[in-house]
């Protein structure tokens, strides 16, 4: 490692900063080479060892299965967004301010976590209700298709990815998730003889599983 070499003898190095990228074919501008010290440090002693890991920017050149980001996102929250149009809004708000280091969103502007929360839970309350126009009418399309542009949008904004891009995309899985769910749903109650309210729940709890595998603390 470098300490050991002739950089370290010469300016007596007392610390050496430590770089790499975990399963990378080789090393990116390391100092010192992590893999250097698989066999151990080259001088007994005590060591202090500091960590600094930081995540600003998703768009990057390195394959998706190395450093495990899902450019999915967007649309799998849009379409969270498509089966309960509030709860995507509000997980991801719940989401966002527990977070640090992220850059601000339009759904930062929107409502505090507990108001998304409540207004998430009225639409889950409402969606039982026989009157409840279907989620397949022009208005309740356009808003699903909002949702899943705001969710989608501010999260790739909170990543500093563009929100543009990520709206549109969210809004496209928001409207397809739209019209999957409706027409589920009216096959298991209609053609398969379950009951509408254990089908409407068992989609809410679908949805909270997808919203939060999507959203890990």
């Amino acid at each position: 490692p470098e300490i050991d070499q002739v950089h370290g003898r010469t300016n007596n190095f007392s610390h050496i900063t430590l770089y790499d990228v975990v399963g990378a074919d080789k090393h990116e501008g390391a100092y010192g080479a992590i893999a250097g010290f698989k066999d151990g440090v080259p001088f007994d002693g005590t060591y202090e060892i500091r960590f600094q890991a930081e995540a600003l920017n998703r768009r990057h050149p390195y394959d998706r299965d190395f450093v495990g980001t899902e450019p999915e996102e967007p649309l799998r929250l849009g379409v969270v967004a498509g089966m309960r149009s509030l709860t995507a809004p509000a997980l991801l708000r719940s989401w966002l301010s527990r977070q640090r280091h992220l850059a601000p969103t339009p759904l930062d502007h929107v409502a505090t976590p507990t108001v998304l929360a409540a207004m998430a839970a009225g639409e889950l309350v409402a969606d039982k209700l026989p009157f409840t126009p279907d989620r397949t009418s022009p208005p309740s399309v356009a808003f699903r298709a909002l949702s899943g542009a705001l969710v989608g949008g501010s999260f790739c904004a909170a990543n500093r990815r563009s929100p543009v891009a990520g709206a549109l995309i969210g809004a496209v899985g928001a409207v397809a998730a739209t019209y999957a769910a409706f027409h589920i749903r009216h096959y298991l109650v209609k053609e398969r003889g379950l009951p509408d309210m254990v089908v409407a729940l068992a989609e809410d709890a679908a949805t909270n599983a997808l919203g939060h595998s999507l959203l890990p603390d």
